[in-house]
C-alpha cells in the first residue's frame, strides 16, 4: 500500500503475481487486488497504516481485470479460456496466447 499523498510505502503484503487491478472501497474500508495467476486478495484498512487480509479468494487463471460494486460489495472479473502461448519473436519476447471464441465469462463474488 502507498500514501498517495506522500508517495510512502505504507505496507506490503504477500497478493501473487501479475498484479492487473486494485479497488477500494472506503464505506467497507476493503483493498482487493486481482491477479493473473487466479487469486483475489482482499484487506481490511484497520488504520491508514495497518491492513488485514480478509481473504484469498482462488478465482480462475487469467481474471485480472475487475470492478467492485460499492453498493453491494460484489467483486466482478472478466476472464476467458487461452489457446496455447506463441513463441517469442523478435519485439514480442512474450506473446499472450490468444483467446478462444466463445469463452468469455464475468465471476462475480459476493459478500
Amino acid at each position: 500500500m502507498v500514501d498517495g499523498a506522500t508517495g510512502r510505502i505504507v505496507t506490503t503484503q504477500p497478493i501473487g503475481m501479475g498484479v492487473d487491478a486494485t479497488e477500494f472501497d472506503p464505506g467497507r474500508g476493503l483493498v482487493y487486488f486481482s491477479t493473473g495467476e487466479g487469486t483475489m486478495s482482499v484487506f481490511h484498512q484497520d488504520s491508514p497504516d495497518k491492513y488485514t487480509l480478509v481473504e484469498s479468494v482462488k478465482t480462475q487463471a487469467g481474471a485480472r481485470t475487475m470492478a467492485i460494486d460499492r453498493r453491494t460489495g460484489r467483486a466482478f472479473l472478466s476472464v476467458a479460456e487461452f489457446g496455447p502461448r506463441p513463441n517469442p519473436a523478435p519485439g514480442n519476447p512474450r506473446p499472450r496466447p490468444a483467446m478462444i471464441p466463445g469463452t468469455f465469462s464475468v465471476l462475480v463474488f459476493g459478500e
